[in-house]
């Protein structure tokens, strides 16, 4: 053996350790926490399925189009809902029905510091992975004091299905996994924090 072929061998030899000990370590992990392929047993590809082939279904231009010239429009006849209310530190309720899937935003006393007009749209999708349940609550950005609970009842859950929240990170341009919860009761319910868009899919 020549000495530059026992030169690539030990160059060979380093890589392969040092590909084994980073796969070990976990660097194929997202260090920032976000999923974009799944994580945590959950995986946002279905919500973004609906926004990759129909595009955003709270773009009112979406939401008006005939139906016989935009899929989505067709897609989501009779399964859009929305409700707003005025709603200040005692706190209020807000309720959609999508189809069978019953959704209720229910704010805490306290959970708002003074009063705010609150805005709720959703909209139940099916696609190739599962039914999706998207959600658009307003104003974007609002934080709330205490946690606001996000709550889906329908009797076709079954229980103990695993379910997952995502929320749109409009920094990163991506779908962040916040929460995981069981069904109970046919019921699921989910802590909102603050608004942006949301998604609840399967696992």
């Amino acid at each position: 053996m020549t000495k530059s072929q026992h030169g690539t061998l030990t160059a060979l030899g380093l890589a392969i350790l040092a590909c084994v000990f980073l796969l070990a370590v976990g660097c194929g992990e997202n260090p920032s926490g976000m999923i974009a392929s799944g994580g945590n047993g959950a995986d946002p590809s279905a919500i973004q399925y609906v926004y990759d082939n129909y595009g955003d279904p709270f773009s009112t231009d979406t939401q008006n189009a005939d139906a016989g010239l935009t899929p989505l429009a067709k897609h989501f006849k009779f399964k859009v809902d929305g409700d707003s209310a005025l709603i200040g530190a005692s706190g209020g309720t807000l309720e959609l029905q999508m189809r069978g899937f019953k959704s209720s935003l229910k704010i805490p006393k306290e959970a708002l510091s003074s009063d705010v007009m609150i805005t709720a749209e959703g909209v139940l999708v099916t696609t190739p992975f599962s039914e999706v349940l998207l959600y658009d609550f307003g104003p974007d950005g609002l934080v709330f004091n205490l946690p606001t609970e996000l709550e889906v009842d329908a009797g076709q859950l079954e229980n103990g299905t695993p379910f997952s929240l995502f929320w749109w990170n409009p920094v990163s341009e991506s779908w962040e996994f916040q929460q995981e919860v069981l069904v109970k009761h046919h019921k699921l319910a989910f802590e909102v924090h603050h608004f942006s868009k949301y998604g609840i899919a399967a696992r």
